[in-house]
């Protein structure tokens, strides 16, 4: 996977922090390229003050940044749910941007075949 990624990206320097072993492997598979395939392999140290986070807690963390996103925050809490709504009912309008008149966008009905892919907002006043 690594050598397909330099290849792609044209990699010329790998930055490798805090692994040894990584930096080891890296360092004698790319110790004999010269010329415009040569891969320049520097090991970073870590700084003092990182530390590794355990599995459970950056899944807590996952599943709160999740919540959070979804839901809400303390006080203002969200509510979010979905509404079924039959396709065919459905007007669906794409905005046309003009500079002159910024205030009011004019619609245009889109029924192009990549409708499909955009988001779909409503606002109910």
């Amino acid at each position: 996977m690594w050598v397909h990624l330099l290849i792609v990206y044209i990699v010329n320097v790998l930055l490798v922090l805090g692994s040894e072993r990584l930096y080891s492997d890296m360092s004698r598979r790319y110790s004999n390229q010269t010329g415009d395939d040569a891969v320049a392999v520097i090991k970073l140290t870590k700084s003092e003050g990182c530390v590794d986070r355990d599995e459970s807690y950056m899944r807590q963390l996952r599943q709160s940044q999740i919540r959070s996103y979804f839901f809400g925050r303390e006080p203002n809490t969200l509510s979010p749910f979905t509404q079924m709504v039959d396709f065919a009912q459905l007007s669906i309008y794409k905005v046309i941007e003009s500079k002159q008149n910024r205030r009011n966008p004019t619609f245009e009905i889109s029924d192009s075949p990549n409708s499909a892919c955009y988001i779909l907002c409503v606002e109910i006043r």
